[in-house]
């Protein structure tokens, strides 16, 4: 007509050969339309005349077609379709073959701004833009956050680089608008079960932590481990103290265990602790304390203290509750046990320690004098008496 629609036509209702040309439009040979005034633009209107459509009613298709049997029987490659998809909200499909057979759908665009793109069939969209709620849902037509991605298999997101080159990096960035927002973090959890989250807890001075919950936020949970600005880690406490600061409210908990698990171990260190401020009395390498007080201290300039914070001597045992003996030593392979004693001249330590139930005192490795269990002493000799309490002088 004048208006330049097409109303209605059936098949073959209209044959141009040659150039048509009608009211403000000109097709030619080639299917190109052209509109003869300067002012409007090109429009191709399939225009259906029912005064009631009904859901998924198309409402005109243009075809795209081939003579070329190959890959399959000529007919119909592409379609371009729009059609009514529920109450008033219409929306257009855009279909191609693939390898033979009919034209399947790929891509809808709905009029509130949904898109969907369709898996091999054409019948389930698996990339999903809603547009009311803007989020993208992949494997999924109803997504829950502003990118939903679910999948049968292993679900992996990449950030990969393709050039190996300085200053390309692969980032995953949860950032936050201000202080006033919420959290960013990664969740990992398991339906029903619980999980972990791992983020800033933003009400707590920007800590970094290590949640667990079902499901589990940096400021909800159980705290496993905290990092905070100063670099201060804790586990098991969310105000660390000190580099690394691990706390246990459990009464059987073992707090930490360090097991090198090789019984072919011949080098290495288990535990090694070193200050590189030199030997000085005002710091400790070591501070082991219960509720009561110290238990074990190593001091800077090298001095142990057992029983107390500051010793004097390289060696300095302290008992503080109560009972008189204050050291012990044992030999448990061994009927002797001796503590041995030299300084820059000593050639052959000189020792004393126990023989049975016998006090020895011994040097160059030989016997020289012994108390025996009965307050017996003898020099140089294991028999004969030289004193005792009875008459105190020797023979």
């Amino acid at each position: 007509g004048a208006d330049g629609n097409f109303d209605n036509l059936t098949a073959n209702s209209l044959i141009v050969d040659g150039t048509a040309t009608m009211d403000g439009l000109t097709v030619d040979g080639n299917g190109t339309l052209q509109s003869n005034a300067s002012s409007s633009v090109p429009t191709l209107n399939l225009n259906d005349t029912d005064t009631a459509v009904s859901v998924g009613q198309s409402l005109g298709r243009i075809s795209f077609s081939s003579a070329d049997p190959s890959p399959d029987a000529a007919g119909e490659r592409a379609f371009l379709r729009g059609y009514l998809i529920d109450g008033t909200n219409y929306g257009v499909d855009i279909g191609a073959m693939a390898s033979g057979g009919s034209p399947t759908k790929r891509l809808t665009v709905s009029g509130n701004g949904d898109v969907s793109l369709y898996e091999s069939t054409g019948t389930t969209p698996k990339f999903f833009w809603d547009a009311s709620t803007e989020r993208l849902g992949i494997g999924t037509s109803s997504p829950s956050y502003a990118l939903d991605v679910k999948y049968a298999g292993d679900a992996v997101i990449q950030a990969r680089t393709t050039a190996n080159s300085a200053g390309n990096d692969a980032i995953f960035r949860a950032s936050l608008a201000g202080a006033s927002a919420g959290d960013a973090y990664v969740q990992f959890d398991i339906d029903g079960v619980g999980g972990y989250a791992l983020g800033i807890d933003n009400s707590d001075s920007d800590k970094f932590k290590l949640t667990y919950g079902g499901p589990a936020t940096p400021s909800s949970g159980t705290t496993l481990m905290t990092i905070e600005s100063s670099g201060n880690v804790g586990i098991g406490q969310t105000n660390p103290s000190f580099k690394l600061h691990v706390t246990s409210a459990d009464a059987n908990d073992d707090v930490a265990y360090i097991h090198h698990d090789n019984a072919a171990q011949s080098s290495g260190t288990l535990l090694k602790v070193r200050s590189d401020a030199g030997a000085a009395s005002g710091y400790s390498l070591l501070d082991v304390q219960n509720n009561a007080g110290t238990a074990l201290y190593v001091s800077g300039d090298n001095k142990v203290g057992i029983g107390t914070s500051s010793p004097s001597n390289a060696l300095e045992v302290s008992e503080g509750g109560g009972g008189n003996t204050v050291a012990r030593f044992t030999n448990s392979a061994q009927a002797n046990s001796f503590i041995q004693f030299s300084d820059t001249a000593t050639l052959t330590r000189p020792r004393i320690g126990s023989a049975g139930d016998n006090l020895i005192l011994d040097t160059a490795n030989t016997e020289r004098a012994r108390l025996d269990s009965d307050g017996n002493f003898l020099v140089g000799t294991t028999s004969a008496v030289v004193a005792n309490s009875a008459s105190n002088v020797g023979t």
